[in-house]
């Protein structure tokens, strides 16, 4: 019966392919990895995924830790399936109305004045310094 231990093998195949993805675990490359003798053989660099040598086959489970996406303007950064995601923008608000308040990427929070323009903080300092003279 050859014919009938090709299918049972091809079965056994599909039923590992299917656990594989619904457990989270990836191949790398697909289908089934490249062969491995110790863990440090399937390291892929990226912090949001554990990768480990499992029958002589790297394999690699995401996880869910912290991280840092690269975005300045993003906190509380988490894995989520493989890639860090910022979890909350960040709030770029010096409570001066004098400034436009926005966010770079590379750098964060940036403030940059207003040309000629008057707040209630800075209006009593003009007109003390006007008085004065």
């Amino acid at each position: 019966m050859p014919g009938t231990r090709k299918r049972t093998w091809f079965a056994l195949l599909l039923l590992l392919s299917f656990w594989t993805m619904a457990s989270g675990i990836q191949s790398t490359p697909p289908p089934w990895g490249r062969e491995c003798s110790v863990p440090t053989d399937c390291e892929d660099g990226n912090p949001c995924t554990d990768d480990g040598c499992l029958d002589g086959r790297c394999v690699r489970v995401n996880n869910s830790n912290p991280c840092d996406d690269a975005n300045a303007c993003t906190t509380g950064d988490v894995c989520s399936e493989g890639s860090c995601v910022g979890a909350s923008p960040i709030l770029c608000d010096d409570g001066e109305p004098c400034t436009t308040d926005t966010c770079d990427p590379a750098a964060g929070c940036v403030y940059v004045s207003i040309p000629y323009c008057q707040s209630a903080r800075t209006v009593p300092v003009l007109n003390l310094l006007l008085l004065s003279d």
